[in-house]
Order: structure tokens, then C-alpha cells, then sequence
């Protein structure tokens, strides 16, 4: 069964980075992550980083993400400790002043993309949306992200369930996301 994995998360960053994505600060990782795992759902039935999104007021924000990014920086944070450490052995990570109202993340890689983390489906699909989004600006891509209907329906700080991410996708979803949660209960 697949997990959240901070490893495929910093792989999907350094494609970003290896494909030229302009303006590749954490607001616009955040939204790439979004539709990446929004178009997965839609095309394959299951995303691509297993982490939970939740609307806020720049856009989808993928919760596990957000938090083991910003808390490189914490050395107090205990929570996702180990996953920060793993981050930083792919990626550097700096908060640099750009002039606005907070710092930019900017991240550089460490280490080259390992293609065995990700599915043939998935890199396609990661493909896609980095070239579909190379040049767009964070501001840009939150607000294009406000316009889609699952972001639109939910409630501000709730989850945004990944069967409305997945449109037509989303009955087969809704059962696989039983089915696990069935299992899961039988193995406690």
C-alpha cells in the first residue's frame, strides 16, 4: 500500500527544477504538487504523492508537504523530523528576500532525479503539468487554481477529498479509498 514518501516529493522537485520551471518558490510547488495529483486521479484513479490537501487562501495546500518545508528552518519542530532530514539529503533549501511581503523558498538540488520512485503514469503526468506551468508565477497558478470547482466547494482550512479532485474518476476512487480504509481497520 502506498504512503506519503518525502523522497518522492524532493524527486518531484529536482524534475521541476531539471525541467526549467520558472518561479519555483513553495506557493507554486505547493499548487504543481495539486494538479500533478489532481490530473493522476483523474487519469489513473489514485495520486501520485498520498498527502492531504487542504483549501487555503493561496490555494490547495498539500498538508505533510507544507509542513516538513517549513520546518526546515525550525530546529524546535519534533514532528517531521526524519522527514526533513531526508528532504535536505535531495535538496538545499533557502528562504531568500525577494521584496515581498515573505521570502521565497528556493530550492537546489543535491542529488540527480531517481526515475525508480515514480511510475511511468506518473512522471508523464509530472511532465505535463511542469511544462504546462514552466513559466506561470505563483500568483498566477493560486488563482488558477481558485477557479476549479473542488477548491470552490470546500470549506476554508477543510480537506479537499480526492474524489472531487478526480471528476469522472470519482465513484472509482470513493471505493478504493473504502477498501483501504476497510483494511486498515482490519490490520489495528
Amino acid at each position: 500500500m502506498q504512503r506519503y514518501d518525502i523522497r518522492k516529493v524532493a524527486n518531484a522537485i529536482i524534475l521541476a527544477i531539471d525541467s526549467g520551471v520558472k518561479h519555483l518558490g513553495k506557493t507554486k510547488l505547493m499548487k504543481l504538487l495539486f494538479f500533478a495529483d489532481k490530473e493522476h486521479l483523474k487519469c489513473y484513479g489514485r495520486p501520485i504523492f498520498f498527502d492531504t490537501y487542504f483549501k487555503k487562501e493561496r490555494g490547495p495546500v498539500p498538508s505533510n508537504t507544507y509542513t516538513v518545508i517549513s520546518s526546515v528552518n525550525d530546529a524546535e519542530k519534533e514532528d517531521y523530523k526524519e522527514e526533513v532530514k531526508e528532504l535536505l539529503n535531495w535538496l538545499e533549501i533557502e528562504e531568500k528576500d525577494i521584496g515581498f511581503e515573505k521570502p521565497m523558498t528556493v530550492f537546489r538540488k543535491k542529488r540527480d532525479f531517481i526515475p525508480d520512485l515514480f511510475s511511468r503514469s506518473e512522471i508523464k503526468v509530472l511532465n505535463e503539468v511542469f511544462a504546462r506551468f514552466k513559466d506561470t508565477k505563483a500568483n498566477e497558478i493560486s488563482h488558477l487554481s481558485h477557479e476549479l470547482p473542488e477548491y470552490r466547494e470546500a470549506l476554508m482550512h477543510s480537506v479537499i477529498p480526492y474524489e472531487a479532485m478526480a471528476e469522472d474518476m470519482a465513484e472509482y476512487v470513493r471505493f478504493w479509498e473504502e477498501e483501504r480504509e476497510a483494511f486498515e481497520k482490519a490490520v489495528r
